[in-house]
Parts: C-alpha cells; sequence; structure tokens
C-alpha cells in the first residue's frame, strides 16, 4: 500500500527531524525541505494528505508560497510561526490555512493537530474539503453544514451557497450578478440582481446574530467576505 505523504517546510532542521520522527510511519511519510526553490519546482506537484509549514522562511515571502501551496493543491494546511499574534493568525486563515502553532510548540500537540487534519482530509476525500479559518467558522459544503465557534448556523439553501461562495475567495468582492451566475447557475436576469439582495440580507441577519459581520457592502460594487468583519 502506498504510504500517504505529508510535505514539512521549514528551515529549522530541529524542527523537521523532531517532526519527522515522531510522524514517520508504515503508513506516513514526511518530506522534509528548507528549500522554497525545491518547492516551487518538485514539491507541490506530488500528492500529499498534509503540508506542514512556516512562514518565515528565509528570503521568501511566506504569505505567497502559502497562498501559491493552497492554488496547487487541496490539502490541509498546518502553519508553524513564531509570535503568532491575533492579527496575524487572521491573515494566515484568509490565505487558507487550515491551523496555526505557535513555535516553540508541543510536539505532542502539534501531531495531535496534523493527525486531525489528514483525518478530515481523507474523510472528506480531498474533494469536498470543508472552508475552514480556524475554530472560529467551518463551513462543510458536503455536509452543507456551517458551524461558527463550533455551533451550528441554520442557513436556507441559497443563504449556505452564498456564504460559501464569498468565503471562498475572502476579500474578493462579488457583483450581485456574479454572485447570482455562480449560485443560480445561471445568467442574471431582470431584478436578478435584487433577489440576491435580500438573500444577503438575511444571511446577514444570521450572522449578526452570533456577533459576526463576515459579509461587507462594497458601495456600488456589491459584496465582500471578510473574517474579522
Amino acid at each position: 500500500m502506498e504510504k500517504e505523504k505529508i510535505l514539512l517546510i521549514d528551515d529549522d532542521l530541529n524542527v523537521c527531524q523532531s517532526i519527522q520522527s515522531r510522524m514517520r510511519n508504515d503508513q506516513i511519510e514526511v518530506i522534509c525541505t528548507t528549500s522554497p526553490k525545491e518547492i516551487l519546482e518538485n514539491g507541490v506537484v506530488l500528492p500529499h494528505c498534509l503540508v506542514i509549514m512556516d512562514t518565515c522562511l528565509a528570503k521568501t515571502d511566506g504569505m505567497n508560497l502559502l497562498q501559491m501551496i493552497r492554488n496547487s493543491i487541496n490539502s490541509p494546511i498546518l502553519v508553524l510561526e513564531r509570535e503568532l499574534s491575533s492579527k496575524r493568525r487572521v491573515a494566515l486563515f484568509q490565505a487558507r490555512a487550515d491551523a496555526c502553532l505557535e513555535k516553540p510548540f508541543d510536539l505532542d500537540v502539534c501531531v495531535a493537530q496534523a493527525l486531525s487534519l489528514i483525518r478530515l482530509y481523507k474523510g472528506s476525500k480531498g474533494r469536498c474539503r470543508p472552508i475552514t479559518f480556524g475554530a472560529e467558522l467551518i463551513i462543510s459544503r458536503c455536509h452543507r453544514q456551517v458551524l461558527v465557534e463550533g455551533k451550528f448556523l441554520q442557513l436556507t439553501r441559497k443563504e449556505f451557497d452564498l456564504l460559501y461562495c464569498l468565503s471562498s475567495s475572502p476579500g474578493q468582492v462579488f457583483s450581485r450578478e456574479q454572485l447570482y451566475a455562480h449560485v443560480w447557475d445561471e445568467v442574471c436576469p431582470i431584478g436578478g440582481d435584487e433577489t440576491v439582495k435580500v438573500h444577503i440580507k438575511t444571511l446577514r441577519k444570521k450572522l449578526d446574530s452570533v456577533g459576526k459581520r463576515y459579509i461587507q457592502n462594497v458601495w456600488g460594487i456589491g459584496y465582500k467576505f471578510v473574517l474579522n468583519g
């Protein structure tokens, strides 16, 4: 049976060796690299069940590297980083990291988090992976469920589809016509923009009820998803 592969990106050899020695077994192979060039040339094209990475690699724009990896693969991403402020965590989640741990970290916690993400990936078969922003917000397309800080948020079908569409591209501005085309799967008819407006209004009301304002108006254009809105 072919082993599951974890891609570990970190220029701290002690971190690489400790994670590799703990997680390598008959079912899992841990591929370590300290070279962004090697990642670009070889690493991302391989199938991986998990990526563990430090975004503070020397001479590397770690956030751009994270986004490039996210755009290349559908596997979960665990970020390891020193001095994780709340602002930095939000930025990493908006760049589509799935989880973050602050260095120095407890190795047992790191391994447990990694295995949990792998189970999530395998359970969804990598094709219907939930959109996650840490523990704050989880949107499962397979189960059509939304969890806000661990509590289910009841949405209608169109409300869910609108939230899923917007949250799939944090910060991107969508016009009402674009949202209609994505969610209703047809060209926006006359009056279709008002239909979107009504559904967005009810969706925002439900989010407001749990203290979240993820959907923001962009005056004269449309709407965007902002995690810390």
